[in-house]
């Protein structure tokens, strides 16, 4: 980046204007170069010290999601460079920072839209129960998730003014009723798509303002600029949660740190000029700055770049022995990718190619084997082949081998439900990998998050799933970073499905979290990263929607995944998924199906389906039967769901009592 520009100064174009950041030029009649400077206010007040290379952040930021929302509502950018506007010596100054835009008839409104509580709504909604006198649920908390987005529009200040809320009547007034609701309409729909965007790159956008125009046919036109940290408020989704002001890519570093300075002993009153920055302050609000950009706007990385290079490395590989070891792990790659008739396919030709192998060859194969199996849904083969693969590396004294078939092995041994050999393997992977293991250490950690996870040690299962997708991203591997997801989500949707059935409060905050972790999912460069997972998430979606009561949503997803789901082998939770469906088309008014579902529930039950699940297929037969009116039947199914209930938390208990010395002397 360039060095910090605290005031543009070009001679060859007329100042329209200097606002608190951006210094505007008129071009000709019908354009503007808009040139970003790194001044930064706050509180109104222009600080006296720059941000190096924030207006180029900024421009980038503010280019980036004018060019991913254009399908939205057109924007006021000319698509001209803003370099050939200027003269030669004047290019430096507007390079990477300025845009050449058309110039508009401003509308005399601020499109604010909010989708969390924070800020000024925050303080208005402990008082009143609204937000800008609109009024809003009770029981809400700092920082909650709102039921939808509200927009809150206020009108434009002078310099050094603050801008000021009206109510959508006065909005009406100032620029006519049919273009207040073209406004209010194009706004949230706006920051619905950016802010579901940025849930994918692990951001939270609480709220943002946006500024429209009119051009010369009188079309609305966004314009100025758009979802920056200093027009939004971003908060990274790793911190986020509700009840405290979450901390932030945007200003309000800088307005926490101005609140506390004291300057002779007393607080700054908020007027210019205002208090010194130290550098330290100068560095850390660039660092917010451009983290945001560089999380917003990065590629993502793709689980292509592991195949390219394992197919170099075969192709380098000094033996033929080394070939093998490395086409196997391409095959492996490639189950774990969901490819699994491919994998299959390489692994027969390695088996035909060479009959007689050595240790390590012999064992890599038997690892694709046993990934092939168990992505194919073959849980039990692909236990003994791992079990083979983790002998013959343990043999060898091959470190990278042991830990990875260690890590597999205990994944394998957690889907058939043997949770101590799982964690003991799972533990002896992380205890023995290589400095470069991280593929092996990312699927350990996600074994022993699911482990504790399963016997109720929500928090301890938490930590365990960031060191997974710490791991995952270190290796570049996203199905690995799908999986990690899915599994938070999907444990965490299975309880609040449960609880929800059973008539227990459930946290917003905790469906805000599972929505949050099923956005990241479906965002990833490789889809989903295992096939399956693809049948499953719909699944996941269909019971927030029953959580939620939103019945039509449920059943339509219901109706779609439940038989893909079934050919991804994934039928142990079919009675669940049914008993569901049965409850949402209750609600949705249709007895008879929702009787034959009933009946379908009942018959897919069996000995394989565990305790937590038949405990929520019988609490949500009882919510179906009494919508329909069978008050003794209903009864019946509640009871005997308290009764799994029960077991399955007298399993948690035995399951903690054993599993805890051993994790404690693995370390964890």
């Amino acid at each position: 980046m360039t060095s910090a520009l605290f005031e543009s100064r070009l001679h060859s174009l007329p100042l329209i204007a200097r606002g608190k950041v951006r210094d505007n030029y008129a071009v000709g009649d019908d354009r503007i170069l808009m040139v970003a400077s790194d001044r930064i206010s706050a509180f109104d007040v222009v600080m006296g010290e720059p941000i190096p290379g924030k207006g180029e952040t900024l421009t980038r930021m503010a280019l980036f999601w004018f060019d991913k929302l254009a399908h939205v509502v057109p924007n006021h950018l000319t698509g001209e460079p803003p370099e050939s506007v200027v003269s030669p010596d004047e290019v430096e100054q507007v390079r990477g920072r300025s845009m050449l835009v058309k110039r508009l008839k401003p509308l005399p409104v601020e499109a604010v839209v909010r989708g969390y509580l924070a800020g000024s709504g925050w303080k208005e909604y402990q008082e009143h129960s609204t937000v800008c006198g609109i009024a809003l649920p009770r029981g809400l908390r700092q920082a909650s998730q709102l039921p939808e987005p509200i927009f809150t529009p206020a009108t434009k200040a002078a310099a050094g003014a603050h801008d000021e809320n009206i109510t959508f009547a006065q909005t009406s007034e100032l620029i006519g009723p049919a273009m207040a609701a073209q406004m209010r309409e194009a706004a949230i729909r706006l920051y619905r798509e950016a802010a579901a965007y940025a849930l994918t790159r692990g951001i939270v956008i609480a709220d943002t303002k946006f500024e429209f125009g009119l051009d010369e046919r009188g079309a609305l036109t966004l314009m100025d600029e758009v979802l920056t940290p200093d027009s939004s408020r971003f908060w990274p989704m790793e911190s986020y949660q509700e009840g405290i002001s979450p901390p932030s890519y945007d200003k309000q570093y800088l307005r926490d740190w101005l609140e506390a300075v004291r300057i002779e002993g007393s607080p700054w009153d908020k007027r210019a000029p205002a208090p010194k920055l130290s550098e330290d302050v100068v560095r850390n609000t660039q660092t917010r700055y451009m983290e945001a950009l560089k999380k917003l706007t990065a590629r993502p990385m793709i689980s292509q770049g592991l195949l390219t290079r394992l197919e170099l490395q075969a192709k380098s590989a000094k033996s033929i022995e080394d070939q093998v070891c490395l086409r196997a792990q391409w095959a492996g790659a490639m189950a774990r990718l969901g490819r699994i008739d491919v994998a299959r396919d390489e692994i027969s030709k390695l088996r035909q190619a060479n009959a007689s192998f050595s240790a390590r060859p012999t064992a890599w194969i038997l690892v694709a084997e046993g990934l092939t199996d168990h992505f194919g849904s073959l849980s039990t083969n692909a236990l003994h082949k791992f079990k083979r693969a983790h002998a013959l590396a343990t043999a060898m004294g091959d470190a990278n081998l042991r830990s990875f078939s260690a890590a597999w092995l205990s994944a394998s041994e957690f889907l058939v439900g043997t949770y101590d050999s799982a964690a003991t393997h799972a533990i002896e992977a992380i205890q023995s990998s290589p400095p470069d293991g991280a593929v092996a250490l990312s699927r350990a950690h996600l074994v022993l998050a699911n482990i504790l996870y399963t016997i109720g040690m929500y928090g301890e299962a938490s930590a365990q799933y960031t060191k997974a997708r710490h791991f995952a991203v270190e290796a570049r591997d996203i199905s690995m970073q799908s999986v990690s997801l899915y599994n938070i989500a999907a444990f965490r949707i299975a309880r609040i499905a449960l609880e929800n059935a059973l008539g227990k409060s459930v946290a917003s905050a905790e469906v805000t979290s599972a929505e949050m972790e099923l956005n990241s999912i479906e965002n990833l460069d490789t889809g989903l990263g295992v096939a399956s997972l693809g049948a499953m998430i719909p699944i996941l979606r269909a019971q927030l929607a029953l959580v939620k009561e939103r019945w039509k949503e449920a059943d339509q997803q219901y109706s779609l995944s439940i038989p893909e789901a079934a050919t991804y082998g994934q039928l142990r939770w079919e009675p669940r998924f049914l008993a569901e469906q049965s409850h949402a088309r209750a609600m949705l008014g249709l007895r008879e199906e929702a009787l034959h579902l009933v009946g379908r529930t009942m018959e897919s039950m069996s000995d394989r389906v565990d305790a937590d699940d038949l405990a929520a297929c019988h609490a949500r037969l009882s919510l179906t039967l009494g919508v329909l009116g069978d008050a003794e039947e209903a009864a019946v199914h509640f009871d005997k769901a308290r009764e799994f209930a029960d077991r399955f938390a007298t399993r948690q208990d035995l399951h903690r009592q054993r599993l805890l010395p051993l994790l404690s002397t693995g370390g964890f």
